[in-house]
């Protein structure tokens, strides 16, 4: 995560609303929300995957195995470099164990349905489904201004707190004016 941090301009940080938190909060967070070895989390704003590793590491402190805890530990990006740096991270967290293949969508948090298809295949598996049930959702989502995404990204967003309505009949709040993009990633 720090190597990517590192990469990134100000500016584009600010426009994507990156702003990364440290390994010592990530762990805090990852050991309060992972409390079984067979805990399901995920990540719906990975970056370069802090929370997942930490949410890996606590699987594997807790008795999971590499294969287990990668596959109980979702992580959803849609930056294409960032994704990368989180599977491969993922992937690499256990230089002894077989192969396995970790579970993190390329895609906006937004367009995944729990239970639904994903774009993610993995040898053996064919297409990855989304998780329907997770014990935790982690993370630190983007702080972008909301009004600043274009009418298409908001009118998608809102069509899928719609859906939840129409499932759920949750009322979500009214989100005008100037609310961030993290808020409706607390309400999906």
């Amino acid at each position: 995560p720090a190597l990517y941090e590192s990469l990134l301009d100000d500016e584009h940080r600010h426009i994507m609303g990156v702003h990364y938190t440290r390994d010592t909060l990530a762990e805090v967070i990852a050991a309060y929300a992972v409390r079984e070895a067979s805990d399901v989390v995920m990540d719906p704003a990975a970056g370069a995957g802090t929370f997942v590793g930490m949410c890996y590491h606590r699987k594997r402190s807790l008795g999971s195995t590499h294969e287990q805890a990668l596959s109980e530990v979702y992580g959803v990006e849609i930056a294409d470099f960032a994704a990368s740096l989180t599977g491969l991270s993922l992937a690499l967290a256990d230089s002894q164990a077989p192969s396995a293949y970790p579970r993190v969508f390329k895609s906006d948090f937004f367009a995944l349905n729990p239970g639904g298809p994903s774009n993610l295949t993995l040898p053996g598996l064919a297409h990855v489904p989304v998780p329907r049930d997770l014990d935790a959702v982690v993370g630190n989502p983007p702080y972008v201004r909301f009004e600043n995404r274009s009418p298409e990204e908001r009118e998608a967003v809102h069509a899928v707190l719609d859906r939840h309505y129409q499932i759920d009949r949750i009322a979500y709040p009214d989100f005008t004016g100037k609310a961030d993009l993290w808020a409706f990633f607390v309400a999906q």
